[in-house]
Protein backbone atom coordinates (compact mmCIF):
# COMPACT_ATOMS: atom_id res chain seq x y z
CA UNK A 1 0.00 0.00 0.00
CA UNK A 2 1.31 3.50 -0.76
CA UNK A 3 2.14 6.14 1.83
CA UNK A 4 0.31 9.41 1.74
CA UNK A 5 1.83 12.67 1.31
CA UNK A 6 2.93 14.71 4.87
CA UNK A 7 0.19 16.82 4.03
CA UNK A 8 -2.47 14.20 4.17
CA UNK A 9 -0.46 12.34 6.79
CA UNK A 10 -1.13 15.69 9.03
CA UNK A 11 -4.82 15.66 8.64
CA UNK A 12 -4.82 13.16 11.88
CA UNK A 13 -7.83 10.77 9.13
CA UNK A 14 -7.75 7.36 9.24
CA UNK A 15 -5.58 7.44 6.11
CA UNK A 16 -2.56 7.83 7.21
CA UNK A 17 1.03 6.78 7.08
CA UNK A 18 1.16 4.83 10.29
CA UNK A 19 -2.09 2.53 9.33
CA UNK A 20 -0.41 1.89 5.92
CA UNK A 21 3.03 1.23 7.56
CA UNK A 22 1.19 -1.28 9.66
CA UNK A 23 -1.42 -2.72 6.98
CA UNK A 24 2.39 -3.49 5.11
CA UNK A 25 3.81 -5.44 7.88
CA UNK A 26 0.73 -7.52 7.93
CA UNK A 27 0.86 -8.06 4.24
CA UNK A 28 4.86 -8.65 4.19
CA UNK A 29 4.48 -11.14 7.21
CA UNK A 30 1.24 -12.79 5.20
CA UNK A 31 3.45 -13.15 1.94
CA UNK A 32 6.36 -14.62 4.24
CA UNK A 33 3.73 -17.31 5.95
CA UNK A 34 2.11 -18.34 2.42
CA UNK A 35 5.62 -18.26 0.02
CA UNK A 36 4.35 -15.05 -1.58
CA UNK A 37 6.04 -12.31 -3.38
CA UNK A 38 6.16 -9.19 -0.84
CA UNK A 39 7.02 -6.64 -3.63
CA UNK A 40 7.62 -3.10 -1.52
CA UNK A 41 6.31 -0.89 -4.19
CA UNK A 42 5.93 1.87 -1.07
CA UNK A 43 9.45 2.99 -1.75
CA UNK A 44 9.02 3.57 -5.62
CA UNK A 45 7.27 6.83 -4.29
CA UNK A 46 8.29 7.63 -1.21
CA UNK A 47 10.68 10.48 0.15
CA UNK A 48 13.11 10.40 2.54
CA UNK A 49 10.88 10.79 5.22
CA UNK A 50 8.79 7.87 3.94
CA UNK A 51 5.83 10.09 2.59
CA UNK A 52 4.52 10.30 -0.42
CA UNK A 53 6.36 13.11 -2.32
CA UNK A 54 4.44 15.92 -2.93
CA UNK A 55 5.47 16.16 -6.42
CA UNK A 56 3.79 13.07 -7.56
CA UNK A 57 0.05 13.17 -6.40
CA UNK A 58 -2.79 15.85 -6.79
CA UNK A 59 -4.30 15.13 -3.37
CA UNK A 60 -2.07 13.83 -0.91
CA UNK A 61 -3.25 9.93 -1.43
CA UNK A 62 -3.26 9.30 -5.20
CA UNK A 63 -0.62 9.43 -7.81
CA UNK A 64 -0.39 12.01 -10.73
CA UNK A 65 1.01 11.39 -14.05
CA UNK A 66 4.88 11.81 -12.72
CA UNK A 67 4.19 9.46 -9.85
CA UNK A 68 2.76 6.76 -12.18
CA UNK A 69 5.53 6.96 -14.22
CA UNK A 70 7.87 6.80 -11.20
CA UNK A 71 5.86 3.64 -9.86
CA UNK A 72 5.98 1.70 -13.58
CA UNK A 73 9.92 2.17 -13.72
CA UNK A 74 10.49 0.75 -10.07
CA UNK A 75 7.95 -2.06 -11.31
CA UNK A 76 9.96 -2.62 -14.42
CA UNK A 77 13.39 -2.70 -12.44
CA UNK A 78 11.84 -5.18 -9.50
CA UNK A 79 10.37 -7.82 -11.81
CA UNK A 80 8.29 -10.81 -10.41
CA UNK A 81 8.67 -13.81 -12.74
CA UNK A 82 7.16 -16.10 -11.12
CA UNK A 83 3.51 -15.36 -9.72
CA UNK A 84 0.79 -17.95 -7.92
CA UNK A 85 -2.56 -17.64 -8.48
CA UNK A 86 -3.11 -17.09 -4.47
CA UNK A 87 -0.35 -14.64 -4.91
CA UNK A 88 -2.75 -12.26 -7.33
CA UNK A 89 -6.01 -13.30 -5.27
CA UNK A 90 -3.96 -11.83 -2.13
CA UNK A 91 -3.97 -8.67 -3.95
CA UNK A 92 -7.26 -8.65 -5.23
CA UNK A 93 -8.65 -9.17 -1.44
CA UNK A 94 -6.28 -6.13 0.40
CA UNK A 95 -7.70 -3.75 -2.90
CA UNK A 96 -10.38 -1.92 -1.22
CA UNK A 97 -11.20 -0.40 -4.94
CA UNK A 98 -13.03 -3.52 -6.15
CA UNK A 99 -10.83 -3.32 -9.61
CA UNK A 100 -10.20 -6.64 -11.02
CA UNK A 101 -6.59 -6.74 -9.64
CA UNK A 102 -6.12 -10.64 -10.67
CA UNK A 103 -7.39 -9.95 -14.01
CA UNK A 104 -5.28 -7.05 -14.70
CA UNK A 105 -1.86 -8.33 -13.29
CA UNK A 106 -2.08 -11.42 -15.24
CA UNK A 107 -2.70 -9.61 -18.25
CA UNK A 108 0.07 -8.34 -17.44
CA UNK A 109 2.59 -10.59 -17.01
CA UNK A 110 1.37 -12.45 -20.25
CA UNK A 111 2.52 -9.63 -22.09
CA UNK A 112 5.32 -9.22 -20.72
CA UNK A 113 6.28 -12.64 -21.23
CA UNK A 114 5.59 -12.35 -24.71
CA UNK A 115 7.78 -9.46 -24.77
CA UNK A 116 10.77 -11.46 -23.38
CA UNK A 117 10.12 -14.72 -25.50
Amino acid sequence: ILPVSARQDAKGSYVNNQRILAYNQVLRELAEQYGAVYLNVAEAVADESGCLREDWNFDGVHLNVAGCQAWLEYLRTHPVTEVAPEDLALCEFVCTSKIPVQHIVEQGIELMMKELS
